[in-house]
């Protein structure tokens, strides 16, 4: 275990040397030794020897392990992990779909391994399938259908997307940045609208009905929100924020409820409340990357060091693998990052407005 967080670290050296010293020791047990035969010492020591560079023997271990450890089925993480590390995915992935195969409610770990999986290979068809097949198993799991959500979203359904995200946050309103990816989804449909396969008239319906369903509750949080991030980008930033005001106190750890009053702030000049909230943001959610955005638009004149090393976060957390992808605006943030290193100050790409917005901006601003 030591080893395999060693190498999640990417601390390779020490890695390779702490599964060493495992194995030395696991080869070392008597016969008598009841470590030998044990079902989670067999696993990880599958996984030691893929490290190790012998993935063969390390696949020999692990299918003797249930006959070894007298237990009906041997956990296949540790050597999925270890050998889509040594970059045998095919592998990696042969072992989990077997371990669903065999029992389509597996533990849910191990279904979220295989969607993890597809999604950092890029498998956008096997992503939502192996998602869509988790969450039929599990129908109550919130990280399942997030998962589902994420996967829609990649492939660029994103009403469906929409819809389970919604159904993520109204579940479990804590699950961390829900409404960032929701608000996310609506943000790249709009950005897409009129192009072939996303027609007008679809952003226009979850428009009207989330409009109606603020109009009849005021305690809809995602309508409201919606009602708030569709104001912010017409540019009608007052009401921005008088919508977003009413979802602030129940959504009080989503970073992007006060990134959406902070940069609304922003652009009407407030900078004192513009820099309150974007370290609101900041705290209610370190790993929402647009904390750090949103950091650097509104404190480069005050802090430029804290700007620049903001935007290098933005940029390395959305290449991370597995996250949701917005190139136009990544591309965007490199270009920043560019003039803030050379001492220029920013240009206000993303100054929501009526009228269509610089075509290197975020997207979104004019379709709404």
């Amino acid at each position: 275990d030591l080893a395999a967080a060693l190498a999640s670290a990417g601390r390779a050296e020490a890695a390779t040397a702490a599964y060493g010293r495992a194995l030395a020791a696991w080869r070392g047990l008597k016969p008598d030794d009841p470590a030998g035969s044990d079902a989670v010492v067999l696993a990880r020591a599958a996984a030691a020897l893929a490290t190790g560079g012998d993935a063969e023997a390390g696949m020999a271990v692990y299918a003797a392990c249930p006959q070894r450890s007298g237990t009906p089925s041997c956990d296949p993480l540790p050597l999925s992990n270890a050998l889509e590390r040594v970059g045998d995915v095919q592998r990696a992935a042969s072992l989990l779909d077997a371990a669903v195969a065999a029992d389509p409610k597996a533990p849910v770990a191990i279904h979220l391994a295989r969607i993890g999986l597809a999604s950092r290979q890029a498998a956008g068809t096997r992503e939502l399938a192996a998602a869509q097949g988790a969450l039929a198993a599990w129908p109550d799991d919130v990280e399942l259908r997030n998962a589902v959500a994420c996967a829609l979203f990649r492939a660029e359904r994103y009403t469906e997307a929409i819809d389970q995200f919604e159904q993520v946050y109204s579940r479990e309103p804590a699950f961390s940045g829900t409404l960032a990816r929701l608000s996310g989804a609506f943000n790249q449909m709009a950005g897409r609208t009129g192009q072939a396969g996303h027609p007008e008239v679809q952003l226009h319906a979850l428009r009207d009905r989330m409009n109606r369903r603020a109009d009849a509750n005021p305690n809809d949080v995602v309508a409201w929100f919606v009602r708030a991030v569709a104001h912010y980008y017409e540019g009608e930033l007052e009401q921005a924020i008088a919508a977003m005001d009413k979802v602030a106190p129940h959504a009080a750890n989503e970073a992007r409820v006060h990134i959406y009053r902070g940069m609304a702030h922003y652009w009407l000049g407030h900078q004192a409340e513009a820099e309150r909230f974007i370290l609101a943001a900041r705290q209610a959610n370190p790993h929402d990357s647009d904390v750090y955005y949103c950091y650097s638009q509104v404190f480069h004149r005050k802090d430029r060091p804290g700007a620049i090393t903001s935007l290098r976060r933005y940029i390395a957390m959305s290449a991370a693998p597995g996250a949701l992808q917005f190139t136009k605006k990544t591309d965007r943030v490199r270009e920043e990052l560019a003039m803030l290193e050379r001492g220029e100050d920013l240009p206000d790409w993303d100054r929501p407005a009526r009228t269509p917005v610089n075509s290197r901006s975020s997207g979104g601003g004019a379709a709404w």
